[in-house]
């Protein structure tokens, strides 16, 4: 499977996202949200700060819990994980909102501030809902496959010692093992569409039936 760099890159902040939660990440949030990434509870944490530059709006402190996470994999997940929460700020339509992770000590934190925002518990049920991925097929990519998110058990970003060029390591529960074994074999010579909360990321294009449980996107 091959896909463009530009597409690439932002794929890699994703799947490093994921990764982070299938190894145990999650967040601390105070009661009454539930904030969901691949069936991962999160609960909000999060305060209602007037003035933000004189506008009054809202700022939400995400303070992550990365006891399951490797040190060397932390700084990377909290970045991607900002990633995924400045997308989600953009569909808010916000005038210069501000979306930037927060290290001191064993403390990693995502801080947004969202100037203006009339109605904070729209602003926080976008940035809160369940994340979703998932995989379609078809003429239009419109096709769902069936394989999700869910069929995953890790996803890491590496580079490719001869070339330098960045890729990515799938790999997959025997569930989803099985139905990429399927969605590849009838799709060779095709594009294979990837999505993230009904957005398109890439649409790679199948070279071959993949089995084996696990596959590389370079």
């Amino acid at each position: 499977m091959e896909v463009t760099p530009k597409r690439l890159l932002i794929f890699i902040a994703f799947l490093t996202l994921l990764s982070s939660f299938i190894a145990g990440a999650g967040f601390f949030w105070p009661a009454k949200w539930d904030f969901k990434v691949f069936g991962k509870s999160v609960n909000p944490d999060f305060s209602l700060r007037k003035g933000l530059d004189l506008q009054g709006g809202l700022q939400l402190v995400l303070e992550a819990d990365m006891s399951e996470v490797s040190e060397g994999d932390r700084d990377k997940a909290l970045e991607s994980t900002r990633v995924i929460m400045e997308r989600r700020v953009d569909f808010l339509g916000v005038s210069e909102p501000v979306v930037q992770t927060s290290r001191l000590g064993s403390s990693y934190r995502i801080i947004i501030e969202l100037p203006g925002v009339a109605d904070p518990q729209e602003a926080l049920g976008l940035i809160g809902q369940t994340a979703q991925l998932d995989f379609r097929e078809g003429d239009t990519l419109s096709t769902k496959t069936g394989l999700t998110g869910k069929d995953l058990t890790s996803a890491l970003v590496d580079f490719d010692p001869s070339t330098g060029v960045p890729q990515i390591a799938l790999d997959f529960t025997a569930e989803g093992e099985r139905k990429f074994e399927e969605i590849t074999g009838r799709n060779v010579g095709k594009p294979l569409a990837i999505f993230l909360d009904d957005v398109l990321l890439t649409a790679p294009t199948v070279q071959q039936k993949i089995v084996g449980g696990n596959a590389v996107i370079t």
